[in-house]
């Protein structure tokens, strides 16, 4: 938001205005990335995807690769694989004040 719109204090704007401003993000902005729950850039994915594709071409034409063995590995795996460690470190979320409290009152209790 601030890189786009040059908005510092989003707390300030109404929720109109901006989901609006949102709405009209580029696709690799942190926000458009978060919604789509995508783990980096289309233009990284792409990237990533072509190296793979490529690394396993030459691959296929080694001894190795011909017995099937010691494929290398995908970096575009790597990128999900990272995404979904970062997912797991996450704080929980809850949709009211009703759920937050209810967890609260679990986690004192001990359960």
């Amino acid at each position: 938001m601030a890189e786009t719109y040059h908005v510092l204090d989003i707390r300030a704007l109404s929720v109109k205005l901006l989901a609006t401003l949102c709405a009209g993000l580029p696709e690799g902005s942190r926000v458009k990335r978060s919604l789509s729950d995508a783990p980096a850039s289309l233009d990284t994915l792409l990237l990533a995807s072509i190296a793979d594709n490529l690394r396993w071409l030459v691959w296929s034409q080694t001894k190795a690769g011909r017995k099937g063995r010691n494929a290398p590995a995908s970096i575009l795996n790597r990128l999900y694989e990272s995404k979904e460690k970062k997912t797991s470190d996450s704080p929980e979320v809850f949709s009211s004040p009703e759920a937050f409290e209810a967890a609260r009152a679990r986690i004192i209790r001990g359960e």
